[in-house]
């Protein structure tokens, strides 16, 4: 809850002034209220008001009909409740709001005794159940169920002792008939002020966690593939799925490190930030999952669900557009900035580990195949194994390289990726 302004006092306007020093007194929220307590605060201070308004009211009324002892009562209780809401600003809450529970309960019982049950006051009695409820924290239960206790205690002892008694004071049929509209009418302002006061103010916290989850999700997906964040909200215990055929790409920026030593800090992050995140828009673009970064390492696989059956193909492309995307940023930048990528098809298991931080990750001699065709790559180009090509060695053109040895591995033939079929050289044409 925000303070409620008011505008820099006049120094010429006692107006001003004044309007200052009750905004001072009655409604500046100071900073040192905590926001989980505003609300309650807020909503007592309303319900404080209220009841002093209503003993204005009936100030008026009873002035106007000459009944001079019930004005000046109702002048001592609204004078009770600028005492209340004075002791409410200085931070005894729970005194104020027995204060003011103690003058409505005795006000209203002792004009009921001298005007009768006509008068309308046990009315407010009504009121003070739903006041109880709404003025008091959840964790709160003793003050509510106290006060909700005692309100109805106090409307069957009013019914009970004035059902057959004679009113003290005998008022006109008229003047007795508007009093009780106008008690009805304050006491459904209590508690109609209060209700729409929390409606308000679980309509503006609902959106809050609405907000608040729409990040949380956004963020959640950040981190997680959308099938697997959906499995870890609903799924406690292990996620861990095997993937018969995927297709990994690794991806290590050449000559970064020394390029990164010669700048400074924030540099070396906004330089890594702006690639990565070109990285990041056309593996989205190729629907391919990106796994993680490492220092200037780049992961993704393609042919984790919801991703369709070529992935091969799939992340080819991505790598494409990824050695493309790089040598513009360098032009661009003027940067000597390049990339090895090395791709691989095979099987591997993916689950989430970790309790603090945790990460979707995956694992499997597929994955160490891939980083190997990286490692033992050249800068620049985009190598891939004999099982990769295999799969697309008649949609894109590869260069043999010839074997090689991988640490692990042992020999094995390994193929550059040099681009798509032009038009002119695809079957259609």
């Amino acid at each position: 809850m925000a303070r409620i302004e008011l505008p820099p006092p006049s120094s010429s306007s006692a107006i001003g002034r004044f309007a200052h020093r009750v905004h001072d007194a009655f409604l500046y929220i100071r900073p040192s209220i905590p926001e989980e307590d505003r609300r309650v605060y807020i909503m007592r201070l309303i319900l404080l008001s209220i009841a002093g308004s209503i003993h204005v009211a009936l100030i008026i009324w009873y002035a106007s009909f000459g009944r001079w002892w019930a004005v000046g009562t109702n002048c001592g209780s609204v004078s009770w409740y600028v005492m209340t809401i004075l002791v409410l600003r200085s931070g005894r809450q729970h005194t104020a709001m027995a204060l003011g529970f103690l003058e409505a309960v005795v006000h209203g019982f002792a004009f009921t005794l001298l005007l009768g049950l006509q008068a309308g006051y046990v009315f407010y009695n009504f009121a003070f159940v739903t006041v109880a409820f709404l003025a008091y924290r959840g964790h709160e239960m003793r003050p509510r169920v106290v006060l909700a206790t005692v309100s109805i205690i106090m409307t069957a002892v009013e019914i009970l002792m004035m059902r057959n008694q004679t009113p003290m004071v005998v008022l006109d049929p008229l003047e007795l008939e508007v009093l009780c509209y106008l008690n009805v009418i304050g006491s459904l302002a209590g508690a109609t002020g209060s209700t729409i006061y929390f409606d308000v103010v679980v309509h503006r916290t609902e959106a809050r966690l609405a907000r608040a989850l729409a990040r949380s999700e956004a963020l959640l997906l950040n981190i997680l593939p959308a099938p697997i964040a959906e499995r870890l909200k609903h799924e406690p215990g292990t996620i861990a799925d095997n993937f018969p055929s995927v297709t990994v790409l690794f991806a290590d920026i050449v000559g970064f490190t020394p390029l990164a030593a010669a700048m400074s800090g924030p540099d070396v992050v906004n330089v890594l930030n702006d690639i990565f995140s070109l990285f990041d828009h056309s593996a989205d673009q190729h629907g391919v999952e990106k796994i993680k970064t490492i220092g200037d390492a780049y992961m993704v696989v393609g042919g984790l669900p919801p991703m369709g059956a070529d992935h091969a193909g799939a992340v080819c492309d991505l790598a494409l557009d990824m050695q493309a995307g790089l040598e513009a940023y360098s032009v661009a930048t003027g940067l000597a900035i390049n990339v090895r990528i090395g791709i691989h098809t095979g099987p591997v298991v993916a689950g989430v580990i970790g309790r603090k931080k945790f990460a979707y990750d995956i694992w499997g001699d597929t994955v160490n195949t891939a980083s190997r065709m990286e490692s033992h790559g050249i800068a620049g180009r985009i190598q891939v194994s004999d099982t990769t090509h295999r799969l697309l060695a008649d949609r894109y053109h590869f260069e043999e390289r010839g074997v090689i040895t991988l640490k692990g591995r042992g020999e094995v033939r390994a193929w550059f990726l040099c681009g798509r079929p032009t038009a002119a050289e695809t079957p259609a044409a």
